[in-house]
């Protein structure tokens, strides 16, 4: 019996990773579009539901108690219906007798189910008895046709007609359809309940149709949202759109505290998806909001930035700028990078949706100023979805806030007005947006930039167009207030994003490469390989913990290394395992060796980091490991056993031979390629030969090559009492590696005052450079090194000095990170590596 006169569907999909993928996005777009040029649009109400797991679809039915079910997903031969598995996202089949079965128990309000899935038919006739109207596919149905029928069917039902008709309507859709294929009009059948008459039953309801409530519950228009017994109001998110354009739920500025973290997902046209969400976080008790934008009007820097504005933008094939959400994290509540793998997860396969991560960091207004110089870490490294694009990190937004008196009903600028203003004035604007409100016009804008402005600079164009706006409008200054927020970006991703598979963290991989498994030895395993710098033993504890304990069973690990900066530092692994655990020392003599890769092809293979589980065995598995933008390792991925064959088949040839001595040279004799590299020349204050000396060369020697491995970089020679070290820039990674550069020159330093070394001097430059062979073996040219040996010595001692090229990529790319600035020096040119305290 209805008791509302609001129709709620319940739009559940599930497209698990193991099959062909489904245009669940474009079939969910369209049906919310057809019903919102319908007649009673506002009596419908979509919930939506993606990626549903099969254990999960009790509750979905139980917490909307629809009107309407609509299934979208696959279908198998047999006639069962195909849902996520809980564990890991394959398929879970599910029969007709269990579907059945929970829709006896669940039958109270739906009077109709639409299974827009190949071979439902089957399923139809199983829930058919407890259910008035079902409707089931009869064999394959191709996607564009069941989009087609499901948008006919329920634009009908949205103007008032009977389900017998809107099922008729939806036929003709598949035949009007252009990318339907033909004949495929005949696959969905209606099937009725015996005793039902579906030219009869409509969804549409007057009020004098709706059953009056059972004494007790409150149906009054004015206490309609209380009546939570039937749960009949319209959903949250429709209830969070109305209160943030009229009543705010939120206090003014809640979400543009400095320091405040925030995600958004824009859905573009796609609102019932938008409404899921925010109604999933707020139940969550993750503060959230709805945005709805009026209008829009481009701005220049949206075409010479398009890449940036890409995968910012929703909407497939053309920007959809409709809504979206904003949810306000807390550090210490939420594991924040669970909770975007999360949302990524259940809408990875729905095209044209933007996630984007995001932090405050300045507020620029009449009333306050403020700045955040706290540095930001990326969470893109620990998400296990890939972003597919790079793109700026930092977001300046203008938001223009003019009173609007009970009889405004025309803004009083128009965006293409308040475009020309910023054009003319020097401010750099991708798009000005109107954002629906009641008490105020909300105009907003974006743009992007590489490093966060300095305040003075952002303060100057805000009262400049801040007067412009006064004297464009007419209003009086007081009704014209404009702020500067500018936000970083943490993470960004536009779907359909790639899931990098089942990543292990660190402490995972510990305990994947544990052989003891709980103190029972396990005898399938033999052997690790770990090829390049990525030995995580002088690292992690529990790396080191573990490969203690395989080590006293005999299993054997070898190491690919890169360089002899690598080998050096291996070298003081082995030494302080030994000197650490006296009970291993005959097991790292015997079951530890390394192969010295010296390679000068970047594209080579080995150079990437990978961890080898028994690698000579059909047992074999293998991680590749990802370095977040500190360098520093955060996961492992899964590799295929197709490219593990391939890697261990790569680099068997050369584990034997290690196996009969401590480590191989693999010479390749050809000069490489010409690439771009920051360039580190260090050298120690003037020594004199004895054996005092000798041994503070030596500690110096091991501090170079330990940082300069962790670092992933590359000693090419020494000079006298320093060194040229090499860091190849091919990377994309917008600054992450110029970073590394200057952590560890950084760290050079530190670590020879703190061992009482002699003082150093430490040059870093940028340049193009190429390796080559000479009769001592290879080395690498480049103008940076010619350069730095000229000027090393009238560089300051104890400081690391940079180029004039380091300083402006490093205000280019890393322009955000307020822990390093840059004092003038003696030479021209040239600038001093400071700390700020």
């Amino acid at each position: 019996m209805r008791t509302s006169t609001v129709t709620k569907i319940l739009f559940l999909s599930a497209n698990p990773s193991d099959t062909a993928a489904l245009q669940l996005d474009e079939e969910l777009r369209q049906i919310g579009r057809r019903i919102r040029r319908a007649e009673y649009r506002k009596l419908f109400d979509i919930k939506v539901a993606p990626g549903l797991r099969a254990i999960d679809l009790p509750y979905e039915l139980m917490d909307a108690r629809p009107e309407v079910v609509h299934f979208s997903g696959h279908g198998s031969m047999t006639g069962e219906l195909v849902f996520l598995n809980e564990a890991d996202r394959s398929r879970r089949a599910i029969p007709p007798a269990t579907l059945s079965r929970v829709f006896k128990q669940l039958k109270d309000k739906i009077c109709c189910v639409v299974l827009n899935a190949c071979y439902s038919e089957v399923q139809a006739q199983a829930i058919v008895e407890w259910i008035p109207c079902v409707v089931g596919m009869s064999r394959a149905v191709p996607d564009a046709s069941a989009i087609a029928f499901a948008a006919g069917f329920y634009e009908a039902l949205a103007f008032g007609r009977t389900v017998a008709e809107a099922f008729e309507l939806g036929l003709s859709q598949i035949e009007l359809s252009a990318d339907a294929p033909a004949n495929s009009s005949d696959i969905p059948k209606l099937l009725v309940r015996n005793g039902e008459d579906a030219t009869k039953i409509r969804l549409v309801l007057s009020p004098e149709e709706v059953a009056v409530p059972a004494a007790g519950v409150v149906a009054s228009a004015t206490s309609q949202e209380q009546s939570t017994p039937d749960r009949d109001t319209s959903s949250f998110a429709a209830s969070a759109i109305r209160h943030s354009s009229n009543k705010r739920r939120f206090p003014e500025g809640y979400f543009r505290r400095i320091g405040t973290m925030h995600l958004h997902i824009d859905g573009g046209t796609a609102l019932p998806l938008i409404e899921a969400w925010a109604q999933r976080f707020n139940e969550r008790e993750i503060p959230t909001k709805i945005t709805r934008v009026s209008r829009f009007s481009r701005g220049p820097q949206r075409d010479e930035l398009k890449d940036t504005y890409e995968i910012h933008t929703p909407g497939v094939n053309q920007e959809s700028l409709e809504y979206f959400t904003t949810s306000l994290l807390d550090d210490d509540k939420h594991d924040i990078a669970t909770l975007v793998e999360e949302t990524l997860a259940e809408i990875e396969n729905i095209k044209g949706i933007v996630v984007e991560l995001e932090r405050v960091v300045a507020v620029v207004s009449d009333d306050a100023e403020g700045s955040d110089s706290s540095h930001l870490k990326g969470l893109q490294g620990a998400v296990r979805f890939d972003t597919r694009k790079t793109s700026f990190r930092v977001e300046i937004h203008y938001m223009v806030d003019i009173s609007k008196g009970a009889d405004d009903k025309r803004e009083p600028l128009s965006l293409g007005a308040i475009v020309k203003i910023c054009n003319d004035n020097g401010i750099d604007i991708g798009g000005w947006f109107l954002f629906e409100r009641s008490d105020i016009w909300a105009y907003r804008s974006n743009s992007f930039a590489l490093k966060i402005p300095e305040r003075e600079e952002l303060n100057a164009k805000r009262l400049r167009l801040q007067r412009k706006l006064v004297e464009a409008s007419g209003r009086a200054p007081s009704d014209v207030r404009v702020k500067v927020v500018v936000e970083e970006s943490v993470g960004i991703w536009k779907t359909p994003v790639t899931r990098l598979g089942p990543f292990k963290t660190v402490p995972e991989l510990a305990d994947w490469e544990d052989g003891t498994r709980k103190a029972a030895v396990d005898p399938s395993l033999r052997a690790f390989w770990v090829v390049t710098p990525n030995f995580l033993g002088d690292k992690h504890e529990e790396i080191q913990r573990t490969m203690v304990q395989n080590l006293a069973t005999g299993v054997k690990y070898t190491y690919f290394l890169r360089s002899f900066a690598d080998l050096k530092r291996w070298q003081k692994f082995r030494s302080d395992l030994k000197r650490k655990q006296e009970h291993i020392q005959r097991a790292v003599d015997k079951s530890m060796s390394a192969v010295l890769l010296h390679v000068l092809d970047h594209d080579q293979p080995e150079l990437q980091e990978y961890f080898i589980r028994n690698p000579s065995t059909d047992l074999r598995e293998a991680y590749k490991l990802i370095r977040g933008t500190n360098g520093e390792v955060t996961s492992g991925l899964p590799m295929s056993p197709e490219k593990t064959r391939d890697l261990v088949n790569k680099l068997e040839p050369l584990e034997r031979e290690a196996k009969s001595r401590r480590w191989t040279w693999l010479p390749i004799n050809r000069d490489g390629r010409q690439f771009n590299a920051y360039v580190i020349i260090t050298d120690l204050e003037d020594t004199e030969l004895g054996t005092a000396e000798e041994r503070r060369l030596r500690e110096y020697d091991l501090i170079i090559a330990d940082e300069v491995s962790k670092h992933g970089g590359e000693v090419t020679k020494s000079l006298f009492d320093g060194y040229v070290i090499i860091f190849d820039d091919e990377r994309e990674d917008r600054g992450g590696r110029l970073q590394q550069v200057v952590k560890c020159a950084d760290r050079i330093i530190n670590l020879a005052i703190g061992a009482n070394l002699p003082q150093q001097r430490i040059l870093v430059d940028f340049d193009s450079a190429r390796r080559v062979t000479r009769a001592h073996g290879y080395d690498t040219i480049s103008a940076a090194i010619a350069r730095g040996r000229f000027l090393l010595d009238r560089t300051v001692w104890n400081c690391v000095t940079v180029s004039d090229r380091v300083k402006n990529r490093w205000e280019t790319l890393c322009g955000s990170d307020r822990r390093i600035s840059f004092m003038s020096s003696e030479l021209d040119g040239y600038w001093q590596l400071t700390r700020p305290q």
